[in-house]
């Protein structure tokens, strides 16, 4: 299945054929896509072939076309924040595309029947951390993979907001990924030879229609002993994150936003604008208002202003008229605070904040590219 757009010469040629043909229109979907390479997660001797729109397989492992994978991401209208589960995430590729749409606060599982696959999708996903120049932690879910069958988790455990089915569903299945999802979700789903949206409306009403014809292979049933040994038992634990890190990024979210605003017009590679769009959308992290962002930048700007120097004896001699740095006026400080969110960090309550949390950020600012997850520990960290 593919062969809709032209072959592209890169990642980016191949994103702008399927912008073209309208297979992605929205924004959010297309920075995603110029982010995350699609040759970064195939075998290095298949490396030249990761921008035809055409399937790839080799062994076990196994990518769609970029025209389905782009058709897919658009109608799960994916936004910050969601759950979202991928059954038979294979590569690992469109779990990383979707972690940088829905931002650290959400959840991204994908389950594969495959072990020898999920190694390969956790190795290229670190790998594309390390690589990747606009990586950024603030703005990027890790997805979290298990390996088993999908048909065989319990419904009743957790509920997605977003399913994404890499296999076409027989119909006897169909029911159960619909109740995969909570309500008002989206299931994604290859089923009677049409890639079908389906959005739950209430607890027992549904809305479908189909998104593109296409041609999967069936889904892998469970066997009898699997159903005997496992039925309705496979669960993903879920990894909260963690106060600390919650704080971290929340903290470094806004100072890049407002850091980022006085980057604009500069003639900056192209590589770092999905970096700074991201940072620029006032909804990738937390569903924030721009007011509210806006509002938090005048904050800051204020605590950047220096202390009035207090008078000591060796002052008392000094003029009383000489108070230049009182009669400064908001438009001059303004100027001088052309580092504002740096400035921000060494305030004393950033750096009590920092103390206290291990936020790491004071002395040291930027993006916290290559960094593990959460769940790592790191030097200077809490507990």
């Amino acid at each position: 299945m593919g062969g809709a757009v032209a072959r592209g010469v890169d990642n980016d040629d191949l994103v702008d054929n399927l912008k073209k043909e309208d297979y992605i229109t929205s924004p959010t979907v297309e920075t995603a896509f110029r982010t995350v390479d699609r040759g970064d997660f195939f075998l290095p001797e298949d490396r030249e072939s990761a921008y035809e729109d055409h399937a790839w397989r080799s062994g076990t492992l196994h990518l769609s076309a970029p025209c389905i994978y782009s058709k897919a991401a658009e109608a799960l209208d994916i936004k910050a924040g969601v759950s979202f589960l991928n059954v038979g995430s294979g590569t690992g590729y469109f779990n990383t595309l979707v972690g940088t749409m829905i931002g650290p606060f959400g959840s991204n599982h994908g389950i594969e029947v495959y072990p020898d696959n999920v190694r390969y999708a956790e190795e290229k996903v670190e790998e594309w951390v390390r690589t990747t120049p606009c990586f950024d932690r603030t703005t990027f879910c890790y997805p979290k993979f298990l390996v088993g069958n999908a048909l065989l988790m319990n419904p009743a455990y957790r509920g997605y907001d977003r399913v994404y089915v890499g296999a076409a569903c027989p119909q006897e299945y169909i029911d159960f990924f619909k109740s995969l999802l909570n309500l008002g979700g989206i299931l994604v789903v290859p089923y009677d030879n049409q890639l079908q949206c389906i959005k739950r409306i209430s607890k027992d009403e549904y809305k479908m229609k189909d998104v593109l014809s296409v041609s999967f292979a069936d889904l892998i049933l469970p066997s009898e002993e699997e159903k005997r040994e496992h039925m309705a038992t496979l669960e993903i634990v879920c990894d909260p994150i963690s106060l600390q890190d919650s704080c971290r990024l929340r903290i470094l979210n806004s100072v890049g936003s407002a850091l980022t605003d006085r980057l604009e017009g500069l003639p900056l590679p192209h590589s770092l604008q999905p970096f700074l769009q991201s940072y620029r959308n006032p909804d990738v992290i937390g569903n924030k208002l721009a007011e509210k962002r806006h509002a938090a930048e005048r904050l800051r700007a204020s605590m950047c202003r220096p202390p009035k120097r207090r008078r000591n004896k060796e002052d008392e001699g000094t003029e009383d008229g000489d108070n230049s740095d009182d009669g400064q006026d908001s438009s001059e400080e303004d100027d001088v605070n052309v580092g504002g969110p740096l400035l921000a960090l060494r305030h004393p309550l950033f750096i009590r904040i920092g103390q206290l949390g291990g936020l790491g950020i004071v002395g040291n600012f930027g993006p916290m590219a290559g960094q593990p997850p959460s769940g790592v520990q790191e030097s200077g960290s809490g507990d």
